[in-house]
């Protein structure tokens, strides 16, 4: 499977499910991504909570205007995901 950095971006991380429209492309993302927040320690169930959380938050800011989110919302969400991984 797949991984992705530790270093990654809130916008790097999230923006691929913009233009994912597979369901099976989306199941198999969507599961890097909670790999991706368990290896901070967090487990399974509310990794998946959070993911879902934040992949409908990026997305309802992408859907606003048919815009992406400017630097400062995406530096909130980032900061809230943060605070959320490490609670």
């Amino acid at each position: 499977m797949e991984s992705l950095p530790d270093n990654i971006s809130f916008r790097e991380k999230y923006d691929p499910f913009v233009r994912i429209v597979d369901q099976a492309e989306f199941d198999s993302y969507f599961e890097i991504c909670v790999q991706h927040t368990m290896a901070y320690g967090v487990e399974k169930e509310r990794a998946v909570r959070i993911e879902r959380l934040y992949i409908d938050r990026w997305l309802e800011l992408c859907d606003s205007g048919k815009r992406s989110p400017t630097l400062v919302e995406a530096i909130k969400l980032a900061l809230s995901y943060w605070m959320e991984v490490r609670a």
